[in-house]
């Protein structure tokens, strides 16, 4: 027997700064899971939309910083369990 489950597919405005767009998808992840939903995907590029030298710059710590918030996103519905 399949489980059913809901989904959320979250768009956001990215913008070149990596904090703001951290702190936006948060706020978005949070409702979606409060509104029940257990499996959540994100824009791909949700954490930095911006020009190319830019991205080039924040490359070498964006992906551990996305991973490390992801992370804890996990970690924090897990312990308001949901």
């Amino acid at each position: 027997m399949v489980k059913s489950f809901l989904a959320a597919a979250l768009q956001c405005t990215s913008t070149p700064d990596p904090d703001s767009n951290f702190v936006q998808i948060e706020e978005l992840i949070d409702l979606a899971a409060r509104r029940g939903a257990e499996l959540v995907g994100l824009p791909e590029n949700f954490a930095f939309l911006g020009a190319e030298n830019k991205r080039l710059e924040l490359a070498p710590t964006l992906a551990e910083r996305c991973s490390r918030f992801l992370v804890r996103c996990k970690r924090e519905s897990v312990h308001l369990g949901l």
